[in-house]
């Protein structure tokens, strides 16, 4: 029996639907990120969509079964196994899709670019993340989190905005800040720019990986482009890739042609529902086989 797939891409509170079809999203919304409202506006965006494409061409949707139909739910690094698994049963559970496919939005931006090495700099409205990925493995004990963020530049001129979310590497590398290091997926925040999350993954990444990814930082989100102007012109001890080519949707279309290629297409494949029957749910993931398959 043949299946399709529903894309649902996510990257803060802006939430992107289509199929694998589209090429480009069929339903953009904006949800409040509201750990108590956030799976019912998820669940009434998902009915919208569902009623919009009925009268659509695709063929997997009758009626109200989406049995046929899997998901390919892209997520922000942050998403905490709870949020996955409310995920799960509403799409499982609730709407009874016939799987789902979780997977982070810095291991899919680097998979559609084809880029293997890298460390991937979120610039997000309330936080920045650094994230190491090695062959397409997403190195999660040594994502390093910072409250600096936009909402420290208002009214700043571009200047300020550059010194203050990027830095400066001399002056960053020895600041006292910027000693502590993260493992064991330790999330614990604190006030660093890019140069100083850079310079403590140079310190704590595995020494035969090190090089390979601090050459490679790649800038994504707000302000990548005049941050990617700024470290041309400065003196940094890293390499500043350009910005990635490919968007997230279009980064979650590559990927999911490769899910049904490679994966879901195979005669033994089983639909994950089966997992329901254990009262302790457990939201099968990139945590799980946090690398891509080649």
């Amino acid at each position: 029996m043949s299946f399709d797939l529903l894309i649902i891409c996510t990257h803060q509170n802006i939430v992107e639907f289509g199929s694998l079809h589209s090429s480009t999203p069929d339903v953009t919304i904006t949800l409040d990120i509201n750990e108590t409202t956030y799976i019912d506006q998820l669940k009434h965006a998902i009915y919208d969509y569902l009623k919009k494409v009925k009268m659509s061409n695709m063929d997997n949707i009758s009626g109200n079964d989406v049995s046929n139909l899997g998901v390919l739910y892209t997520e922000g690094i942050m998403f905490s196994l709870s949020e996955r698994k409310e995920i799960y049963r509403l799409i499982i559970s609730y709407f009874k899709f016939r799987f789902i496919e979780f997977i982070p939005n810095p291991l899919l931006y680097c998979f559609g670019n084809k880029i293997s090495n890298a460390i991937i700099i979120d610039i997000e409205y309330d936080m920045i993340i650094g994230t190491p990925i090695y062959e397409y493995i997403l190195l999660d004990e040594y994502i390093s989190v910072s409250t600096r963020s936009i909402q420290d530049i208002a009214g700043r001129n571009q200047k300020a905005v550059c010194t203050i979310l990027f830095g400066d590497d001399n002056n960053n590398t020895n600041n006292d800040n910027n000693k502590s290091s993260y493992h064991n997926c330790n999330y614990e925040s604190n006030d660093q720019s890019i140069c100083m999350i850079v310079a403590k993954l140079q310190r704590v990444l595995p020494i035969d990986i090190r090089k390979t990814l601090t050459q490679n930082v790649v800038l994504n989100g707000y302000y990548k482009t005049l941050l990617l102007d700024y470290s041309q012109h400065i003196d940094i001890s890293f390499n500043v890739n350009s910005k990635l080519d490919k968007s997230l949707w279009s980064c979650s279309l590559i990927y999911g042609m490769h899910l049904m290629e490679n994966k879901y297409l195979s005669n033994d494949f089983q639909p994950l529902g089966s997992y329901l029957t254990n009262r302790n749910l457990e939201a099968l993931d990139w945590y799980q086989t946090n690398y891509i398959s080649k």
